[in-house]
């Protein structure tokens, strides 16, 4: 017969690796520092030094299904570019 006072335990999604080792939530995280305004547009962002562009490259494609081209600038950010959802998709 099951223990039914033991508690259930559900694993949360924010655990659930969903893509490149990463969870949903960090690749909403990561998203977020280069979302445009319009999340299907191109994508242009300033990053600071110690971004993990691994992370923000995994969540661009997961979310919008381009890959990003970055360029580090003498201040030491970087700037970040993709072609954006409405380019990956043609429209």
């Amino acid at each position: 017969m099951a223990d039914t006072n033991k508690p259930n335990i559900v694993r949360s999604d924010e655990d659930e690796v969903v893509f490149r080792n990463y969870t949903r939530q960090r690749l909403v995280d990561a998203f977020e520092i280069v979302k445009p305004d319009n999340w299907k547009d191109r994508i242009e962002a300033t990053v600071p030094s110690d971004a993990d562009l691994d992370l923000i490259d995994a969540a661009v494609v997961f979310f919008v299904g381009s890959s990003i081209n970055w360029e580090e600038n003498k201040d030491g950010t970087y700037t970040v570019c993709a072609a954006g959802y409405y380019a990956d998709v043609g429209a």
